[in-house]
């Protein structure tokens, strides 16, 4: 009998190989707007759902995002997908983590403010969209933009006392990655009873 979650790490390692390859070949030599890249990474992304245990080796697989100046990993085993961000249509009278709701391929997605979550003040610079599920949920995570995706040891990851949210920081070529708490994150009371799709 074949280990389905192996073989599934394996495809999505795969997919997200042949996904960065495509997105250097697609600039190189070509002069290209960014929406036009944002346009083509959300095709490649879309094209190759991420659904994986999250966890080989000792290691962590995560997508790397940033917000404003700082970077971000979260297991790529809650990531749904990634879209350049759809128009917000704000809610009245919701907490102020709650960006608004979009339009996704016909599925309406709660936003969460992720910087709002983090005590970092609103997020101004949302550009891309990525769509996770929590099991019950589906939310939308404002971000600046995708960069990555990492495997991270377990043991690489210093842990952080008292910050809501994260797990730890890594240190990934002398950058800063703060790695988040997907668990911790979408298990909020605050978050879980606030909306779905």
């Amino acid at each position: 009998m074949t280990d389905t979650s192996d073989e599934n790490d394996k495809r999505t390692t795969q997919a997200i190989e042949t996904l960065f390859t495509t997105l250097r070949q697609y600039t190189e030599g070509h002069v290209v707007s960014e929406a036009d890249l944002l346009r083509q990474r959300a095709r490649d992304y879309a094209s190759t759902p991420v659904h994986t245990s999250g966890h080989t080796s000792g290691a962590v697989e995560a997508i790397c995002f940033t917000l404003g100046t700082e970077t971000y990993a979260l297991e790529v085993r809650w990531v749904r997908s990634v879209v350049p961000m759809p128009p917000i249509t704000r809610v009245p009278n919701t907490p102020s983590y709650f960006h608004g709701v979009v339009n996704v391929r016909g599925a309406i997605i709660t936003v969460l403010d992720v910087r709002d979550l983090l005590g970092m003040g609103r997020m101004a610079d949302a550009r891309e969209l990525i769509a996770v599920e929590t099991g019950a949920y589906t939310f939308g995570l404002a971000v600046t933009r995708v960069t990555e995706v990492l495997d991270i040891p377990l043991q690489a990851i210093a842990p952080l006392d008292d910050v809501n949210y994260l797990r730890g920081v890594y240190l990934a070529a002398g950058a800063r990655v703060l790695v988040m708490d997907g668990g911790e994150l979408f298990g909020d009371a605050r978050i879980s009873g606030g909306g779905d799709s």
